[in-house]
């Protein structure tokens, strides 16, 4: 699959905003490699839909195994459903990749990021 990373790169100011927002927001609570999974799932389907039903889906699903990891799958949830629901489709995967990098960054700068590795997931 060929990714066009010229057109990923033309975020609009208001989804530069929206992603910086929705990592601020998940970066304290939410493992960003639960975040990776979503925008493999999202590379996969491209629907914005589906990834907002299985964000609903998994807090209650067999498959999560911890209360911690079900509620970053809670706090996504939430996230997505307050910062990306306006996102336009053809722009919803790019939003969220950059959402997920800043995550990664913020949760680096936080000192968040080596705290979460230490705990031996």
């Amino acid at each position: 699959m060929h990714i066009d990373e010229e057109a990923v790169m033309e975020l609009t100011e208001r989804e530069r905003r929206i992603a910086d927002t929705l990592a601020q927001a998940m970066a304290p609570d939410v493992d960003a490699n639960e975040v990776g999974k979503v925008l493999a799932f999202w590379r996969r389907w491209r629907d914005p839909q589906k990834v907002f039903a299985l964000l609903k889906r998994l807090p209650n699903s067999s498959l999560v195994r911890t209360r911690r990891t079900r509620g970053y799958y809670q706090t996504m949830h939430r996230a997505f459903n307050e910062h990306l629901r306006d996102v336009q489709p053809g722009a919803f995967g790019a939003v969220l990749a950059w959402a997920f990098r800043l995550m990664r960054y913020y949760q680096l700068e936080s000192g968040q990021h080596r705290s979460q590795d230490r705990r031996g997931r």
